[in-house]
């Protein structure tokens, strides 16, 4: 659709903290029910809510759409969503929520997106049919966006440090409530890209790195001349030889050229963090430049993961694109003419 240097991730149902955190930075959440929803009766002349974005799931069809667009458009200051998008925000900026859901619909565009994923092989009527809600910080308070109510709903106020949180709770409230009601329930959380969220924190450990050599190299001079010093470079660079650590490097090389170059280019929060570790004492300072060689591996693996899972994703897209059909139809032709289709039905 445009939007730049994101990607959605699905969650356990049984959401911790921990895991909520390390998936920062968060931009909103997405619970999809799978049922068949009751109709709700939409106005065209329902209040509009300038504070935040909301349309109502007025076609079924494109429910994941239609939950991604409601927290994408709420974000964009955070969030590059790209010319498309914001032409259709402003377009569709004094709507009420139930034209707005239409004109989601009506969308040339967001119509060609939504066909490029759909399976050309999958019969209308047997799609499954989802009920979707998105979770997002907007201003300071958290909003419950229910494409089957006719308003969005102000949950509580929240800031930058406790709205993960919050949504946890309010996530976990509602999927225990579809549970109760044997209702299949999913989560989604949509992040920045992990791609360029990995590459910052390898900057961040080179500069490190550099940075604590130096002061090795002032305070301890004879310090890479020693052979724990040289056992420790070898087993580095063993580690590096493994195969996801090479793509992930590769990557990180890649994205070197186009995203963020160089430790400058860190927002300024970022570059805070990172120099705190700076003022290690002195004793543990060897501990430290240690610790950033394995933080440094285990970043690199991570990235060569979503690099696979990128690859994989692309695969999956192309192979839901193409259609299989007249394929089938010439192998049974094949098999008949070849005198083997009746054995295999026999036999089946």
């Amino acid at each position: 659709m445009g939007a730049e240097g994101i990607q959605v991730e699905q969650l356990d149902l049984l959401l911790d903290r921990e895991s909520l955190y390390n998936l920062r930075p968060v931009h909103g959440f997405m619970i999809l029910v799978k049922h068949k929803p009751e109709a709700i009766s939409y106005t065209l002349n329902d209040t509009i809510n300038n504070h935040i974005y909301f349309s109502n799931q007025v076609v079924h069809d494109a429910y994941a759409m239609h939950a991604l667009l409601n927290i994408l458009l709420n974000c964009t200051t955070t969030i590059d969503i790209g010319k498309e998008l914001n032409h259709f925000k402003q377009f569709t900026h004094d709507f009420p929520p139930a034209l707005k859901g239409l004109a989601l619909t009506n969308s040339h565009v967001l119509k060609q997106v939504y066909n490029s994923l759909s399976s050309s092989s999958i019969n209308q009527h047997d799609k499954d049919i989802y009920h979707s809600i998105s979770y997002v910080k907007s201003g300071s308070h958290l909003w419950e966006l229910d494409g089957l109510k006719r308003n969005p709903l102000k949950l509580g106020l929240c800031n930058d440090n406790n709205w993960l949180d919050i949504a946890q709770m309010e996530i976990s409230k509602k999927c225990e409530m579809y549970s109760k009601q044997h209702l299949p329930v999913s989560i989604w959380a949509v992040v920045e890209d992990k791609r360029l969220v990995l590459q910052r924190k390898l900057i961040g450990k080179d500069y490190l790195k550099k940075e604590i050599e130096s002061k090795l190299d002032y305070y301890q001079p004879e310090w890479r001349t020693t052979m724990d010093f040289t056992r420790w470079e070898e087993e580095y660079r063993h580690a590096m030889n493994n195969e996801r650590n090479k793509r992930g490097q590769i990557l990180f090389t890649k994205l070197l050229q186009n995203y963020c170059p160089s430790f400058d280019q860190l927002p300024s929060e970022e570059q805070t963090s990172v120099k705190s570790v700076l003022n290690t004492k002195q004793e543990d300072i060897m501990d430290t430049w240690l610790q950033i060689q394995d933080d440094s591996l285990r970043l690199f693996e991570c990235l060569g993961f979503e690099d696979e899972k990128q690859e994989l994703y692309e695969k999956n897209h192309l192979q839901r694109q193409h259609d299989y059909m007249p394929f089938i139809q010439s192998y049974i032709q094949a098999l008949y003419e070849e005198g083997h289709l009746q054995h295999l039905i026999t036999n089946s």
